[in-house]
């Protein structure tokens, strides 16, 4: 019975969330275009952080700090969301369609 009303909420979620997806072209659709790159670029900085110790400062124990960082981590995705980035990055992250074509069917 509980698997059965957590595949009945899970469906439910789903639901809600492609209702709350637009129809039409927004502002943020090229955004939304680009989180492949947020996904996978991201570890570089966050590995970076840890690295360098940012991570263990005074500042982020602080209600200001938290605030802060949270606010540069929407900077930073949506940054590495956007079409620069993507041009930039897109021969590393993405195979040609054509060439994929090509592997798969011998021509």
């Amino acid at each position: 019975m509980t698997t059965l009303a957590t595949f009945a909420c899970s469906l439910t979620l789903a639901a809600c969330f492609l209702a709350c997806v637009p129809r039409h072209r927004t502002w943020f659709t090229p955004l939304g275009a680009g989180t492949l790159y947020a996904y996978l670029l991201h570890g570089f900085v966050a590995q970076t952080a840890e690295h360098e110790g940012w991570y263990g400062g005074v500042w982020l124990r602080h209600p200001t700090g938290a605030a802060t960082l949270t606010l540069l981590a929407a900077a930073l995705t949506t940054a590495l969301c956007t079409p620069p980035v993507r041009h930039v990055c897109q021969a590393v992250l993405e195979k040609p369609l054509r060439r994929t074509l090509t592997q798969l069917t011998g021509r």
